[in-house]
């Protein structure tokens, strides 16, 4: 008991002892991720300029993708989950599992998950988890260049540059689960190691010793949660390419084990993802309407190379506007590609790479900076030859799927490769000169190529985006003021989902307005598109306008919604009188114009009066079979 006694406090004493010594070790790797952390916060708030924006407003409220996003995390708000959602689409609801990108973000989902219990308000929550990536990709960057013996002034440089890329901004919230990119520096880290590291997952007792080994596991979880199958596959395309270059080089297959392991790893849990998509499948049938791809997407959004050069700001240079404008409207298929600009560091590491595939060999005494030099060098030939229109990427879905349509995606890993290539180019020179003239050259040349790569205007549309949302907040609060708890709103006009299009000015996912902004009612629109539900809906949108409201007033609609922006003004103006001439009632519209909504309770009253108590009920369950 004395001897038990005694060693406590000794016990304290080395824990302590060994605690400092941990953080006197790496304590320039604490630092610099603090300042990683600190200058990202800074660079969100300076490019967002926060200090004059609502967070309580969401960045992005187009109707596009971005409300999708929007939707999302409302229903994580209201029920905790992101697949089920029996507030749209009602009465039959709505439900992701038709599709099965929905469950490849699941990381996000959590960090997503996290933001709404710490904010509460769907927008400000989906702001701030938006705001989150930064900061890790920021974090995560760092942690992997360190892992390879990057300095951590380069990798402080590299991860700022790396994270403030022109891609997260342009993709935004609208594609938000491609902004999540946090995870492309452990895709690349699991390849260099494949690549050079002998002891690098060695199968034996002291596995788990070797901490890569525990970070490679960790890591192919990551990966194939997130990123929507498109990080994951390029991931173990690129892990192929390792494969293939090791095979080659050695002259022996089995040298080709460790990035196989990892592709079945990143596979298997990829596989796992989809298993409660493929129940569902099972058991109500397949719904091949939901997400319709074809092979031509592979060419229409392919990599074009020069976009990877063609900056996306003129920085008042009248002749670099010029160009960027031709090109920007001339030429074909510029689409989502536009994000693919690489930045001037980006631009300099992918010259150095291509610089290297004809140096490469001549060098005797061979690094491990040369050996990491060597197969990125691999990789970023093959990124362009597979992501380029008419390149691999076509083989690929004539082959074997057309679901992968967005290989220009590939770019943000060629970001980092180059990114990676440059710092890891430095390493490799810096003794060769003075430090502090490089330090401050290298400090200087980041500082500039972040200002350049940030796209100009970000916040352009936010005035508008602000005054719509405030307007339809305020509307469908008064819509919620006239109608009890989990009334049913009929939506106007009848529109598929997903990606059904815009109709005259009103967007994709518009029709989501009534939802993102109500707390307690249901809508119509949201099915979708090739079950049960929305053929209901399609059926009834095509009966004359009394049988139509007739049919939703049966089947317990308490009012109709219309989004005016659908229409053009005769459109509109026949269109209410038609639905006047059925209710007797007048609409109320929203400050802006853009909505309207009739309240149904009077007519249903009078429905519901000119029948038999018996006769109403029959009706309204036969109103349901009608798309049967």
């Amino acid at each position: 008991m004395k001897n038990k006694t005694k060693s406590a406090p000794k016990q304290k004493v080395e824990l302590k002892k060994a605690v400092i010594n941990h953080f006197k070790k790496h304590l320039a790797d604490y630092v610099g991720l603090a300042i990683v952390l600190i200058l990202s916060c800074i660079g969100i708030y300076h490019f967002f300029n926060l200090s004059k924006i609502d967070l309580y407003v969401p960045l992005d409220y187009s109707g596009g993708d971005g409300m999708t996003t929007l939707v999302e995390t409302k229903l994580i708000a209201d029920t905790g989950g992101t697949i089920v959602n029996n507030s749209v689409g009602a009465p039959f609801g709505s439900n992701g599992y038709d599709f099965s990108a929905n469950m490849m973000h699941n990381f996000d989902n959590i960090i997503l998950k996290i933001c709404v219990w710490i904010f509460k308000d769907p927008a400000l929550s989906l702001n701030m988890f938006y705001f989150s990536l930064f900061i890790m990709i920021g974090a995560i960057s760092f942690f992997v260049m360190r892992l390879l013996k990057i300095r951590p002034l380069y990798a402080v440089l590299g991860s700022l540059t790396f994270e403030f890329m022109p891609y997260i901004f342009l993709r935004g919230i609208s594609h938000i689960v491609l902004s999540a990119y946090m995870f492309v520096p452990l895709s690349i880290l699991l390849c260099i190691w494949s690549f050079k590291d002998g002891d690098f997952l060695v199968i034996n007792r002291n596995f788990f010793k070797n901490k890569k080994n525990i970070i490679a596991l960790i890591s192919t979880i990551l990966i194939a949660n997130n990123g929507i199958a498109y990080y994951a596959l390029f991931t173990c395309l690129f892990l192929a390419v390792v494969a293939l270059s090791k095979t080659i080089k050695t002259k022996k297959i089995k040298a080709s084990i460790k990035p196989i392991i990892l592709i079945v790893l990143i596979a298997f849990f990829t596989f796992i993802n989809t298993i409660p998509s493929r129940i569902y499948n099972l058991q109500n049938g397949a719904n091949e309407a939901a997400v319709t791809r074809s092979m031509p997407d592979a060419e229409l959004y392919g990599l074009k190379i020069i976009q990877l050069f063609l900056p996306i700001n003129n920085h008042g240079i009248p002749i670099l506007q010029k160009v960027i404008t031709k090109y920007n409207t001339t030429m074909p298929l510029v689409n989502e590609n536009c994000t693919a600009y690489l930045g001037v560091l980006g631009i300099v590491g992918f010259l150095l790479l291509l610089l290297f595939l004809f140096e490469r060999g001549k060098s005797k005494v061979v690094s491990e900076n040369y050996k990491s030099l060597e197969i990125l060098s691999e990789m970023n030939v093959f990124a362009v030859l597979y992501a380029t229109i008419g390149g691999f990427s076509s083989i690929f879905s004539i082959m074997v799927s057309e679901a992968i349509r967005g290989h220009n995606r590939i770019s943000i890993f060629i970001a980092y490769i180059c990114i990676i290539a440059v710092m890891l180019t430095l390493e490799e020179f810096s003794g060769k000169f003075n430090k502090k003239i490089l330090y401050s050259a290298v400090v200087a040349f980041c500082i500039f190529g972040i200002w350049e790569q940030v796209p100009a205007g970000l916040m352009g549309n936010y005035q508008l985006s602000s005054s719509a949302y405030k307007s339809d907040k305020a509307f469908i609060q008064n819509i919620e003021s006239q109608l009890p708890d989990s009334a049913m709103v009929y939506q106007l006009p009848y529109h598929k989902t997903p990606e059904a299009g815009s109709v005259n000015n009103m967007t994709d996912y518009q029709l989501y307005t009534g939802y993102v902004n109500s707390t307690n009612l249901r809508w119509s629109y949201g099915g979708v598109k090739g079950r049960n539900g929305d053929k209901w809906f399609e059926t009834i949108s095509a009966y004359p306008m009394d049988k139509m409201i007739k049919t939703i007033s049966l089947a317990g609609y308490s009012g109709i919604y219309i989004d005016r922006r659908a229409y053009t003004e005769d459109g509109m103006a026949s269109l209410e009188t038609s639905i006047e001439s059925v209710i007797n009632e007048k609409p109320t519209y929203s400050e802006n114009g853009n909505l309207e909504f009739y309240n149904l309770s009077d007519y249903n009253k009078k429905l519901k009066d000119s029948y038999s108590e018996e006769d109403y009920q029959k009706l309204s369950k036969e109103v349901f079979n009608i798309s049967e």
